[in-house]
């Protein structure tokens, strides 16, 4: 647990001098069928769904996968936000188009 924290306390600063920014959460996958995430869980990350057994490679559709089988593991989502503030800031508009403030719908 300690080290979780320590990680993604020294993340912040590495992250903003290697990329020029901070980064607001971070997210890891666990293999449910192996592990629990008990030590995520005690580091206070946020359990989400799973994910659907599809690889960021696969374009494969739902029928081939069932025929063929799951390919990738089904995983766990765990986020840890680094910003009290981070929902907020992650639904705020993030382009307001020129034309809504004239009155003119795109």
């Amino acid at each position: 647990m300690k080290y979780l924290s320590r990680v993604a306390h020294q993340l912040q600063p590495d992250f903003r001098s290697h990329y020029g920014y901070t980064p607001m959460l971070l997210e890891t996958f666990v293999e449910q069928d192996h592990f629990s995430g008990g030590c995520y869980r005690a580091a206070n990350w946020i359990p989400m769904e799973a994910t659907s057994g599809r690889g960021r490679n696969d374009r494969s559709s739902l029928s081939e996968r069932k025929r063929h089988g799951t390919p990738v593991p089904i995983k766990q989502i765990w986020l840890y936000p680094l910003r009290r503030d981070v929902r907020k800031r992650l639904c705020a508009p993030q382009f307001v188009f020129p034309a809504a403030s004239s009155g003119i719908r795109a």
